[in-house]
């Protein structure tokens, strides 16, 4: 029953972002900060969406403005 999933990856690891977006979530352009386990601290990361369907399968999400 989940319409919406939601990802993150911290502003100083790119390349999570880019695997993020080819699993087709798009950023939400929210960068917020989130508890790193490695660092003992917080850290900014940037959240990405995706949409579900009634069947479970991804939608693209709007981009927020």
């Amino acid at each position: 029953g989940h319409t919406l999933l939601t990802a993150a990856h911290f502003v100083d690891n790119p390349a999570s972002g880019r695997v993020l977006r080819k699993l087709g979530f798009v950023p939400t352009g929210r960068i917020a900060p989130r508890y790193s386990c490695a660092r003992g601290t917080m850290a900014d990361a940037v959240e990405y969406a995706i949409a579900l369907d009634a069947e479970g399968d991804p939608q693209p999400v709007m981009r927020a403005a």
